[in-house]
């Protein structure tokens, strides 16, 4: 039986007021994929203007390493999704979200272990407010269902560690890709963060394995955020 963990679920405003139009997806910006271990001040950073956004836009980034890091110093602002480590001896899966009063998407965190290969995606919805969160580290490549009402859109995630190249999501229901971001250092230090989004999903919303037919020995869990119209 699946063990689907739910670290988060919380309701915040996307901006305010009535909802102004459907969700829209804004764009995406993969984080550092330089090959050379990171520092761990920061950890993972974006710039003010990694994607082109406005007050009200959702704001979500996620993180992927193949070494336990213990999280501090997130920017202000932003708000912890899920977060979860130690899996297959030592890796970090978090995400974070945050919705912007201007057009900075500034986003920082520090990390503790600078022999690790942190991975990152940022990716900006209109309209839309962070409902909730779920992630599976048990069942790894399998991202949780989820219940949906009309308007609403889910982004899934997959994390992955510990490969030679960037993972190959081989799922024929998988939505519209987005993030694809791959850290190398070596064959035993690396990582990968995979996004995907759904404008109009099914009620419920379920994906199967991303990875199905492959060696899910590297992955370290997958992730389902549900936005609600705002």
């Amino acid at each position: 039986m699946l063990s689907k963990k739910i670290l988060s679920a919380s309701q915040t405003s996307g901006g305010g007021g009535e909802p102004s139009g459907d969700i829209a997806f804004i764009g995406v910006n993969n984080g550092d994929e330089s090959g050379s271990s990171p520092g761990t001040s920061p950890l993972v950073s974006f710039g003010s203007s990694a994607i082109s956004v406005q007050s009200g836009d959702l704001l979500l980034v996620f993180i992927s390493d193949d070494v336990t890091q213990t999280l501090s110093n997130l920017s202000s602002g932003w708000t912890e999704a899920y977060k979860s480590t130690g899996h297959r001896g030592s890796s970090t899966v978090a995400a974070y979200y945050k919705t912007v009063s201007s057009s900075d998407t500034s986003f920082s965190i520090d990390g503790s272990d600078s022999s690790g290969a942190a991975s990152s995606v940022m990716m900006a919805f209109r309209n839309a407010s962070f409902a909730s969160a779920a992630a599976s580290t048990s069942d790894k490549d399998d991202p949780p269902s989820v219940s949906t009402s009309s308007g609403d859109a889910v982004v899934i995630s997959l994390h992955y560690q510990d490969d030679n190249s960037r993972a190959s999501p081989s799922d024929s229901d998988l939505p519209t890709s987005a993030g694809d971001a791959f850290r190398y250092v070596s064959s035993s230090t690396s990582s990968g963060m995979l996004t995907w989004y759904n404008l109009s999903p099914s009620n419920p919303y379920n994906v199967g394995d991303i990875r199905s037919g492959d060696d899910p020995s590297g992955d370290l869990g997958a992730g389902t955020i549900l936005l609600n119209n705002s």
